[in-house]
């Protein structure tokens, strides 16, 4: 059975209880286990927010902030969460794609539309267990994406992964993370660093400049091996 992470966003007690028990409704016909975060306010779900979810469920007409800013929030720190707008606001339908929306579902709702758009979308979902990385230290365990991962660096006997929420130090080599992370778009620039390069904003002579601001020396017989692998990815448009 696949698990899939979700938040429902809706200041409508019913229409968000409605969005939660078709959600567990489709799980049952369709082998899935969703498990559902609900929520009443934008503000309360976006101070909480670290990317944690697979599919997202916004409504538009909200106080305190409509679910399109929410949206364009998200969207300065996570590009790849599912977004699901369900909403009576059609005129929103074609803005809603400029934030990334997977589908766009309108009130009042039906079940078998709601069917039809949220299984497209969780079909295409991809299998996060490829894509996130177990951490283990004396804090306990963390599920980290690895598109979060900003770069590795070594610090002793320990390797800290820096990441857009914070600090994760566990107890291994750099050679040990950087096959795990081998052909995940992460790149070694000297002995201590092991880069994501789609966090990469520029390659300097001697520094790469990471899109936060942050800046890692690069060995010089490193240089053209980081320049060549930092323009594959670019190429890509992984940037």
């Amino acid at each position: 059975m696949k698990e899939i992470t979700a938040a429902v966003v809706e200041d409508d007690d019913e229409a968000r209880e409605k969005l939660c028990s078709f959600l567990k409704k489709l799980g049952e016909e369709e082998n899935l286990l969703f498990q559902v975060s609900a929520f009443s306010s934008p503000i309360e779900f976006i101070e909480t927010y670290k990317t944690q979810y697979q599919l997202l469920f916004f409504d538009i007409a909200m106080p305190e902030m409509t679910g399109m800013q929410l949206a364009h929030e998200i969207r300065k720190t996570d590009n790849r969460t599912a977004l699901i707008f369900v909403t009576s606001l059609a005129q929103y339908a074609i803005e809603s794609y400029d934030v990334g929306a997977s589908n766009y579902i309108l009130k009042p709702l039906s079940y078998p539309e709601f069917k039809m758009k949220v299984l497209k979308v969780v079909l295409a979902l991809p299998d996060l267990e490829e894509d996130t990385l177990l951490i283990l230290n004396k804090s306990g365990s963390y599920k980290v994406e690895l598109s979060d991962i900003l770069y590795c660096e070594t610090s002793g006997h320990m390797l800290i992964y820096h990441t857009q929420q914070g600090e994760y130090p566990q107890r291994e080599t750099m050679k040990e993370a950087e096959k795990k992370l081998e052909g995940k778009g992460f790149c070694r620039i000297n002995s201590c660093y092991l880069v994501n390069l789609v966090h990469v904003a520029s390659i300097d002579p001697k520094e790469a400049v990471l899109k936060n601001g942050t800046r890692l020396q690069i060995s010089r017989p490193r240089h053209r091996e980081v320049v060549e692998a930092f323009r594959k990815v670019r190429s890509q448009k992984l940037l």
